[in-house]
Parts: structure tokens; C-alpha cells; sequence
């Protein structure tokens, strides 16, 4: 075990002890500091660069998804601010990086229950007042909803008591 690897299962056993971390968060912190002992090769971690860290966490991004890479960072700053505490790094090499960066947005495959009936609650308090057109509206949301939102906005439907509905022609503006 090299020098780098005693710092780090100390470190580990730290987080055990002391903090009381649970098995899955030391399972995730040894992978990812055993990741970045791997890419620091001989290299001694406690004399590490912030022109490094800034290489590893390049690597990162290229490999992994923003999810995984925000929590393979936030292990090394972890172990860094340990050091600092412990002392023996006089200064933490993430003090001078900035690490922010934005996580795609994902959206969601089926929009909500109760997010259609908000939408459409309002399409007919505007439709009421002359502003919308809801049917439309309804056509595009239709084709998104799952069967079971279908069936519960057909039950509640204000032209279900209807025998035509009202179609109405696109506003020329």
C-alpha cells in the first residue's frame, strides 16, 4: 500500500468512525478516490496541484454523466477539506477551482395528472373570457396523457353532456 492509499483508507475510516457514514457512502467515496489515486499514478496525494484536480475533473466530464461527476467531486473535496483539518495539507487544492456547472435538464415523459388538470382548468377560465381556444389544446395534450389521466379528464369533460362539440375557427391576428 503506498502513500496515497494509507491516506486514504485513514481517511475512510474517519468517515466510518467519526462521522458515522452509511455502507453505500463509503462503498462510492473508495471508488471514486480509488479512481483518482489510479489517475494520479505515483504522483504523492498530498502535494496535489489544483491544475491537476482541474485535469482529473476534465476526464470526468468526458467519461460520466453531470449527476455522477458532481458526486465523485464532491468526494475528493471531502477527503481535501479532511487533509486541511487533519493538517497535513497546509491548503486545500479546490479553494482556487470553481466547480459549478449546470446538469442538463430532463423532462418529464408524461406530464401530471394534476399539472393537465391546472393547464386546462385555466385554458377554460380563459376560454370563458373570450382569450383561448381550448380545443386545440386539447388535441396536443390529449395525445400526451396515459390512459388512466384520459379516463378521468373524459368523466369530468365540460362537453361530455354535450351531442356536438363546438369547433371554432383560428383567429386570423
Amino acid at each position: 500500500m503506498n502513500n496515497s492509499q494509507t491516506h486514504m483508507e485513514h481517511y475512510l475510516k474517519y468517515c466510518q468512525n467519526q462521522k458515522r457514514l452509511d455502507a453505500k457512502t463509503l462503498k462510492a467515496y473508495r471508488i471514486d478516490l480509488s479512481q483518482f489515486c489510479t489517475y494520479l499514478g505515483s504522483a504523492n496525494l498530498l502535494k496535489i496541484s489544483t491544475e491537476m484536480l482541474e485535469s482529473f475533473i476534465a476526464t470526468l466530464h468526458q467519461k460520466y454523466k453531470p449527476k455522477t461527476v458532481k458526486r465523485k467531486i464532491a468526494s475528493l473535496k471531502a477527503l481535501f477539506h479532511y487533509f486541511e483539518y487533519k493538517e497535513p495539507i497546509e491548503r486545500n487544492p479546490f479553494h482556487k477551482i470553481q466547480v459549478k456547472f449546470r446538469k442538463p435538464v430532463l423532462l418529464p415523459k408524461t406530464i401530471p395528472l394534476h399539472a393537465m388538470e391546472k393547464m386546462l382548468s385555466a385554458m377554460y377560465k380563459q376560454f370563458k373570457s373570450g382569450e383561448r381556444e381550448p380545443i386545440r389544446t386539447e388535441q396536443y395534450t390529449d395525445n400526451t396523457a396515459t390512459i388512466q389521466q384520459k379516463v378521468s379528464f373524459r368523466e369530468s369533460h365540460p362537453y361530455m353532456n354535450l351531442q356536438t362539440v363546438p369547433a371554432y375557427e383560428p383567429s386570423s391576428q
